[in-house]
């Protein structure tokens, strides 16, 4: 039994129910009851918060489950702010429709305020002015702040930044996008004073890396990419000069601790090592509510294209993309990137705020691009490691759902390891309030309704890989020794992985 808070946001109404099912599964149902597969993202949506396996009372998972304008698909986005959910005494939290104004949504329990609130031009303002207003609501009840900025309104990629006590504790792109563009919300806070049993269950589950990034980049370099994946065209031994010469400096004398994707994808893939320049990057990225990573991919392939002659941008010199000017391209290929970000956050270059699939289309630039595409002419990128598992065919592209570090196997035994880490993910998060597990619900309608949900969006991988990925499977293939072409693996990969998800004992 789970306990749902529906926020009707065309009547600026809410209502409670509970219901014999599960995080998950429910949320999964509610998209299809909604036929939110029938229109476009951005004109049939729901946003819905679910709490998911819970470590402790105060470290509790939480899932974003929406249509995603970035795949064109449903997405499931895993993170951390659960128990702020659970506060208000639910499991799930659902925005339905599309209110009136812009409103900024303060729930407190099973109260719900609409407050009449714009995004801004600066994400860390707003967040002090909103937070000193909702401190007199909420009480000195505990509450988490979720923000849209900018990228909300003119891209596809709006990150939502999720603010506790006072500091960023994630971001999460796309989901902006779709709360500020389908839902006119601009941001929302979440929290209340019911109590939290404190429960766990002793389960293993992927977890962020908590070492510091100079012994992550030290342990994973082989997987890294650099400009824009174009280290995969190095040898082992000009990639270990790489990292001797530019990347161990930067990661072993930074002066603040970074997350790394974010700080390799502003920082190594767009060849800038400066710390200073990448965390202003960021910061950038963050304070105009611009998801990194998809930010990161389109910001490589436009760099790469400026110095091969393919993109020609007012304004803009060419940059420096190749590794026999690393020592000289941080500056400028800063300085273009932060023209770019200003440029996209206020949709003056309205084209960088698209589909890269559409970006590479237009300029040309598939021979350097990197995307996993879609029948729908949409695509996803996949979190910065030079990993199989992450473009491959998947259910949810993510790194918390799909092998990311690499292993070699057949294309057949791989998709079974990699749904397996799908499987796992899911299951530890479809949860009731008991923290059952799913495992006791059939798992091929469970599964299949997901991918039927894809089928009809039209959001199946085509195989029309861009060359450079394909370019990637060649790298990996050679390394490990797999004596498949890519058209070969990819097809006995996806054809196993179709007949798993709807036959197969459950794969552990």
């Amino acid at each position: 039994m789970i306990r749902v808070l529906f926020i009707d946001l065309y009547k600026k109404e809410s209502r409670n129910y509970v219901t014999d099912s599960k995080t998950l599964d429910h949320s999964i149902d509610l998209h299809f009851d909604y036929k939110t597969y029938e229109k476009e993202p951005f004109e049939n949506n729901l946003t819905i918060f679910s709490v998911g396996h819970q470590k402790n009372k105060d470290n509790i998972n939480s899932l974003i489950i929406y249509r995603s304008p970035i795949t064109g698909s449903l997405d499931i986005n895993l993170s951390s702010f659960g128990k702020y959910i659970k506060l208000t005494g639910n499991d799930i939290i659902v925005l339905y429709g599309k209110s009136d104004k812009k409103y900024f949504l303060i729930i407190e329990n099973d109260n719900v305020i609409f407050l009449e609130n714009d995004i801004s031009e600066d994400i860390y303002k707003r967040k002090e002015e909103l937070y000193n207003t909702l401190k007199d609501i909420y009480g000195g009840k505990d509450f988490i702040i979720l923000l849209n900025g900018l990228g909300s309104k003119f891209t596809i990629y709006g990150n939502l930044i999720i603010f506790e006590n006072n500091k960023i504790k994630v971001t999460k792109g796309g989901i902006g996008s779709v709360l500020y563009r389908y839902h006119n919300i601009s941001g929302l806070s979440i929290g209340g004073d019911n109590k939290i049993e404190n429960k766990r269950l002793d389960i293993e589950l992927i977890e962020e890396g908590r070492e510091s990034i100079r012994d992550f980049y030290q342990s994973i370099p082989d997987k890294i990419p650099i400009l824009n994946y174009k280290n995969i065209y190095l040898s082992e031994e000009e990639n270990e000069k790489i990292f001797d010469d530019y990347i161990y400096p930067l990661v072993n004398n930074l002066k603040k601790e970074y997350p790394y994707e974010p700080f390799n994808i502003l920082g190594p893939f767009l060849g800038i090592l400066n710390e200073e320049y990448i965390r202003d990057l960021i910061e950038l990225s963050n304070r105009y509510g611009l998801d990194t990573l998809y930010l990161g991919y389109i910001l490589g392939i436009i760099l790469e294209g400026l110095y091969i002659g393919k993109i020609s941008i007012k304004d803009l010199n060419k940059s420096l993309f190749d590794f026999n000017n690393l020592d000289k391209s941080s500056e400028i290929n800063y300085n273009i990137a932060k023209y770019l970000i200003e440029k996209d956050a206020y949709g003056e270059l309205s084209i960088l705020g698209k589909d890269i699939r559409y970006i590479s289309n237009l300029f040309d630039l598939n021979d350097i691009s990197v995307y996993i595409p879609f029948n729908n002419k949409s695509s996803a990128v996949f979190n910065p490691y030079i990993s199989l598992g992450l473009f491959l065919p998947n259910l949810i592209y993510d790194k918390y759902f799909s092998d990311y570090l690499m292993n070699v196997m057949n294309p057949v035994e791989y998709s079974g390891f990699n749904f397996g880490k799908f499987e796992s993910t899911y299951e530890v998060n479809n949860v009731d309030n008991v923290e059952n597990i799913g495992l006791n619900v059939k798992r091929e309608k469970r599964f299949s309704k997901i991918f039927e949900y894809h089928k009809l969006t039209n959001s199946i991988p085509d195989k029309n890989y861009p060359k450079r990925l394909i370019d990637i499977y060649n790298k990996i293939a050679k390394k490990y020794n797999i004596n498949y072409t890519f058209d070969q693996y990819f097809d006995e990969y996806f054809n196993s992985y179709k007949k798993i998800i709807c036959n197969k004992a459950p794969v552990v």
